[in-house]
């Protein structure tokens, strides 16, 4: 029978179209409501072929498709919705599948979301732009503390063993370091704001992921008590290492000032590799041979830590600065402002007696002897203060570009008489090397050295192997001046010049037309990685003082590959040459080693015997985790019976460095970044950051709809995110259809069930938690681990339901993640005061998600090894907002914060009458049941019938409504060739309740 006739609407876009008829319009649904033979499946409504006549208003509503030479009219999607007496009964899209004697032919299609790829291409969830405010630890509104506490926060920052937490060891010996349990925390755990990482809620991920795309989103999942409660663990990818907020000062910003007096403060003594005060000579051995000899009476230094040995005030709360370890941590990569300032005084007075290296060229012997060396900054004792990085005994000597030698070795003796002819002792000359090249070297060794040597050995008249040195002053005593006023460049002596540049009056060489490159007077001098990768800049009290930062590009030396990039201000250095005929030094400016900061203040030195004051301004790029110190150094004295000889400095530096950019040298080049410019490191915390960036956002999303069983509305730019629940959607009523239908009609069918269904996650048996899952299984027994069959014992959060044990059915309705369970641990908590020491005893013990390869967490297993590795690269899981528990722990920064532990659930509660597990178990209440298709219907069957549906019937049934037939209620599965005008029958595919 007709039930009745509907009147039809149809529009497209929101314009309404012209039918031909209601009797013609033939619109026919197909609606797939469940299928109970899968464990995941789909809501899927869809329209068979029916036609729209070609009218001026369908025509242009459809944008003129009829125009035979129109492209891509086949691949566009309308809006759509379909009217029945009023009431919207179809929501979805209109395709067009062609055109032809005047009739549109279209299809009506329920699915409203573009492909996820479509939606999102190629980005990344590191693309996301999501950002909070955030101080890190202590008691601000925007802490970690506060966000915790929070009631439905973006992100929490709960405590997960991500692999073993850093410690100091309890004892350390000469066979290694000792530490506590991986599993107490106590007072040597090692806490920092990154230690919690932030744990994103799954859903405001899904999203930030739509909006950053220009949807709207919103559906049912955000009202869901359990889904809207899922956080996530932070997964990485290889190499990938999250950055905080930088422009925040606490975060990017440290500011200090530090008093060191060296009086009775031990010191590092360190070997040069570049040795200064050269003393050179023919010694005679055995059977009157002579062999050439050098040594050095500048060869080490002595290493003051200003910041560990000092006195030291910080000005505002700094992460970068390191307390316990009196040292500065670099946050990540980027460019970082400096500025430092030093005045330093020498305290000692008098003369030093010290051991030196003494040759005599009339006797052409080399010994050790006692000398009284008077003491001053501008030569005998001078003083380097230098901000260092990843000091491993490879500091080397600013020095400078003004240079001095004494032939005797002895700085007392202004000339020496060898054969009753007087020479002066003192060579003086100008060199920026090893920091440059040292005439046309091609890399600084210690052979080759401050001052090149003839590799002919030919002899001056003192029996001295004659150099090859620009510049250098070696003549008689009458002639030559003085270092400051660049006479040594006047050349030596008279006699005949050979073809080779050899004067046999004087004995000398002339030294090569080139003689390199040296920085002007009050200018920066750039300090070469090849001669030191630790340097970053600092000051030399040396012969009136420089100021020199680490070099901006690339080295001079052919054996370094490393380029640094830097800005300071350098208006470029000098050449040196020799003009020929003349012999006389000529200086050329030049563009080699310009550099720029734009409007940094002017950095200067000021250096006499008894003090140096300086102040340097740069801006430099520096990596994540290197550890910056404050040193000063001194010259390294030994007596004749090797006893260190000290003299006293007191040392008085501001130091402000300032996270500046993550952008390249070029790109801030070009766009004139300034001392002035604002930080361009994010100021507030970028929450993507945390995810991994190598990770699709649309596999992503795709992945949480599976884990979920969720599904994605699209209407245009909103988006709705829904659950799927699982056959009965809690209707208060049915659709009875008893009055219209004859049971004796009705047909009946099997329900080919699979075998099984399950929903898997992704599991790595070699995870601690799942091994230790095998372990208590087996009633703590270690040896089940040796069982060849160990792993089918394994939590792996997922129960196989056995459906069908009939033999012949092998089918499976599986559904195989890409997040993995969450395993649990307990850790011993004990309580720990801010300066880190056990207060009262009190143990509370601890359970929280661990995320590690087993090995590292074996108690046995080497601990240091086991802090280089973590869990973040293993695959990510869920689990709920995390419960504040009665533990605490204070962070190793100035000054030590507290923070409040959290601890994450597996099992959400009302305490009451609600309860979920984040698991796919039949064994607890889970996932399983409360959104995914594991039906208990086993007995039942398909009930197919034939009824006249009216629209609000169909609407019902639909959303989720039962049917009432045969005086029983029946769960539709799906419905055939539905006619919203009430002229044709409605096939409905059921089973029953029971």
């Amino acid at each position: 029978m007709v039930y009745k006739e509907h009147y039809i609407e149809l529009y497209i876009n929101g314009h309404k179209m012209d039918l031909e008829s209601q009797k013609s319009l033939n619109l026919r649904f197909q609606n797939v409501l469940y299928d109970p033979e899968k464990i995941s499946s789909s809501q899927a409504e869809y329209s068979f072929e029916f036609e729209l006549p070609s009218t001026p208003n369908n025509d242009k509503i459809f944008d003129y498709a009829n125009n035979l030479s129109r492209l891509n009219k086949f691949h566009q999607r309308w809006n759509a919705e379909v009217y029945a007496d009023g009431s919207v009964i179809f929501e979805g899209s209109l395709t067009l599948n062609g055109f032809k004697k005047g009739m549109y032919q279209c299809n009506l299609v329920s699915v409203k979301v573009y492909s996820l790829e479509d939606i999102f291409g190629e980005s990344l969830l590191s693309d996301i732009p999501w950002f909070i405010p955030f101080d890190g630890a202590g008691t601000s509104g925007n802490s970690i503390d506060y966000y915790n506490a929070q009631l439905s926060p973006d992100a929490v920052f709960p405590l997960v063993s991500y692999g073993v937490f850093q410690k100091s060891p309890q004892t350390s010996d000469d066979i290694g370091n000792k530490y506590t349990s991986k599993f107490d925390i106590d007072k040597y755990n090692r806490w920092y704001v990154e230690s919690f990482y932030p744990s994103l809620k799954m859903l405001e991920t899904m999203k930030k992921a739509f909006e950053y795309k220009g949807y709207n989103v919103a559906g049912d999942a955000f009202n869901d008590v359990f889904l809207k409660d899922i956080y996530m663990s932070c997964n990485l990818a290889d190499g990938q290492v999250p950055v905080y907020n930088l422009g925040n000062p606490k975060f990017g910003q440290v500011s200090l000032s530090a008093t060191l007096s060296t009086s009775g403060k031990s010191s590092y003594q360190q070997e040069l590799n570049y040795p200064y005060f050269k003393v050179f000579g023919n010694v005679e051995t055995e059977g009157s041979y002579l062999e050439s000899k050098t040594e050095y009476n500048y060869e080490s230094v002595f290493m003051y830590d200003i910041l560990g040995g000092g006195t030291v005030s910080v000005e505002n709360p700094s992460y970068m600065y390191q307390p316990n370890e009196k040292v500065i941590v670099i946050p990540a990569d980027g460019f970082y402002k400096i500025e430092l300032s030093a005045s330093t005084t020498l305290n000692s007075t008098g003369n030093l007696t010290v051991m030196h290296h003494i040759y005599d060229p009339l006797y052409r012997t080399m010994s050790e002897e006692s000398i009284n060396l008077p003491v001053g900054f501008t030569e005998n004792t001078p003083i380097e203060i230098a901000l260092i990085r990843n000091y491993e005994d490879n500091y080397e000597l600013i020095k400078g570009k003004r240079n001095k030698n004494y032939v005797n070795g002895n700085p007392n003796d202004e000339t020496y008489t060898v054969n009753y002819r007087t020479y002066s002792n003192v060579n003086d000359w100008l060199t920026c090397f090893p920091h440059e090249d040292a005439y046309n070297s091609t890399l600084p060794t210690k052979q080759n050295d401050l001052t090149l040597y003839n590799t002919q050995g030919r002899r001056r008249n003192d029996g001295s192997v004659s150099e090859h040195v620009g510049g250098r002053r070696s003549g008689a005593v009458t002639r030559g001046g003085s270092v400051g006023g660049h006479e040594p460049y006047t050349g030596g002596g008279g006699g005949t010049v050979s073809g080779d540049g050899f004067d046999s009056d004087s004995g000398r060489y002339w030294t090569p037309a080139k003689l390199g490159y040296i920085y002007n007077d009050g200018e920066i001098m750039a300090y070469d990685q090849a001669v030191s990768k630790a340097f970053i800049c600092g000051f030399s009290s040396f012969y009136g003082g420089v100021a020199s930062v680490m070099k901006n590009g690339y080295s001079w030396s052919k054996s370094e590959a490393d380029v640094n990039y830097g800005f300071y201000p350098e208006i470029g250095y000098q050449s040196m040459r020799r003009e020929a005929g003349t012999g006389n030094i000529v200086f050329e400016e030049t563009q080699y080693n310009y550099n720029t900061y734009i409007n940094t203040p002017i950095s200067r030195v000021n250096s006499s015997n008894t003090g140096m004051t300086g102040f340097i301004s740069c801006m430099v790029y520096l990596n994540k985790d290197d550890v910056l110190e404050l040193m000063a150094v001194h010259r390294g004295f030994e007596t004749t019976g090797g006893t260190n000889v000290l003299y006293n400095t007191t040392t008085n530096i501001n130091l402000k460095i300032t996270a500046a950019s993550p952008r390249s040298y070029n790109e801030l080049k070009k766009d004139r970044y300034t001392y002035y410019s604002p930080s361009e490191f994010d100021y507030d915390l970028r929450l993507s950051n945390f995810l991994n960036k190598e990770k699709k956002i649309s596999e992503w999303v795709q992945n949480v709809i599976d884990a979920y069983n969720l599904e994605l509305v699209q209407n245009g730019k909103n988006v709705y995110i829904n659950t799927k629940k699982a056959f009965v959607k809690n209707l208060p009523y049915a659709v009875d259809i008893d009055d219209r239908t004859n049971s004796a009609n009705a047909e009946a069918s099997r329900i080919n069930y699979p075998a099984e269904m399950a929903v898997k996650y992704k599991i790595d048996t070699d995870e601690w938690g799942f091994e230790r899952s095998v372990v208590e299984a087996a009633g703590g027994n270690e040896s089940i681990l040796n069982d060849p069959n160990w792993k089918a014992s394994g939590d792996s959060g997922y129960t196989i339901i056995k459906l069908n044990d009939d033999s012949y059915e092998t089918s499976k309705s599986e559904k195989s993640l890409q997040f993995s369970y969450t395993w649990y641990d307990n850790f011993n908590w004990y309580e720990v005061d801010s300066t880190f020491e056990e207060d009262s005893g009190t143990t509370v013990t601890l359970r929280i998600p661990v995320i590690s390869k087993y090995t590292y967490m074996i108690p046995d297993y080497d601990y240091d090894e086991s802090m280089k590795h973590d869990g973040y690269g293993l695959s990510q899981r869920f689990w709920f907002k995390p419960a504040e528990a009665n533990a605490y722990v204070w962070t190793r920064t100035y000054p030590p914060e507290r923070v409040q532990i959290y601890e994450p659930k597996n099992l959400w509660t009302n305490y009451r009458d609600m309860y979920m597990n984040l698991s796919y178990k039949t064994t607890e209440i889970s996932l399983l049941a409360k959104y995914f298709n594991v039906t208990p219907y086993l007995a039942s069957n398909y009930v197919e019938v034939e009824v006249y549906l009216s629209p609000e019937e169909y609407k019902s049934i639909k959303n989720g409504a039962m049917v009432h037939f045969d005086s029983d209620l029946y769960i539709p599965v799906s419905i055939s060739g539905f006619d919203p005008t009430g002229n044709n029958p409605t096939e409905i595919k059921m089973i029953k309740k029971v």
